[in-house]
């Protein structure tokens, strides 16, 4: 106890400190290694990381809490500098004892009447899903929407009850009982950008941080090939 009252009463709390909002997912998938190896190259700077919604990860830029964040595409138009920076493939998440586990990939229109679980509205997935379902003529059929992923992975594993999630998770999990089947359309898929305001300068500690967010290429995490 000494020892940490020491520590937060030194000249420590002079270092420089840089918020950083990262929507749910996107620290996982990409941003905890950066976030590291930025530590270790630059310790005398503290990214102070707020985990949250796609949607807050945005505001908290557009009202100046930070000054960038992680988010998940598709991004409003005209408001960020953007890169993107991680992508990955929207799966649809059956039981494996379903016969719709056979399938290698399945379209927009096969998950018509298909009850669905989602996580909640504040993340992009079921906006993202609206939209392009609507454009096919109908509306996704939600049975739940899950505060968090875990939920979204255990309904699926009820038989007549299908998820939506990503490639990449579902690498990471291989869950047992479940198989991630591929939603096969160009417009729908799930993309980590770095974002900032749109033209907005940015401090020597977030200019920093942000050079090492977009400073690789764009990966692409999908299921390997059998």
């Amino acid at each position: 106890a000494a020892e940490c009252e020491s520590y937060f009463n030194s000249d420590k709390l002079g270092e420089a400190v840089v918020p950083f909002y990262a929507s749910h997912g996107t620290i996982e998938e990409y941003g905890g290694t950066i976030l590291k190896e930025f530590h270790q190259a630059y310790p005398e700077i503290r990214v102070q990381t707020t985990e949250c919604t796609d949607l807050d990860a945005d505001d908290a830029v557009l009202s100046d809490e930070c000054e960038i964040a992680l988010t998940v595409g598709p991004l409003p138009e005209g408001r960020f500098s953007s890169a993107r920076i991680f992508s990955t493939d929207y799966v649809l998440l059956i039981s494996s004892s379903d016969p719709l586990a056979v399938h290698s990939s399945v379209s927009i229109d096969d998950l018509k009447g298909l009850p669905l679980v989602v996580m909640k509205t504040g993340v992009r997935t079921f906006s993202c899903l609206q939209d392009i379902c609507r454009k096919h003529g109908f509306e996704p059929e939600i049975h739940t929407f899950a505060d968090n992923i875990l939920l979204v992975y255990y309904l699926a594993t009820q038989d007549g009850t299908y998820g939506v999630s990503t490639q990449a998770l579902f690498n990471r999990l291989n869950p047992p009982g479940l198989t991630a089947v591929k939603i096969e359309d160009p417009d729908f898929g799930w993309h980590i950008y770095a974002i900032r305001k749109k033209n907005g300068d940015l401090t020597a500690p977030s200019e920093l941080l942000w050079k090492a967010l977009t400073g690789k290429k764009e990966s692409r995490n999908t299921r390997p090939k059998s």
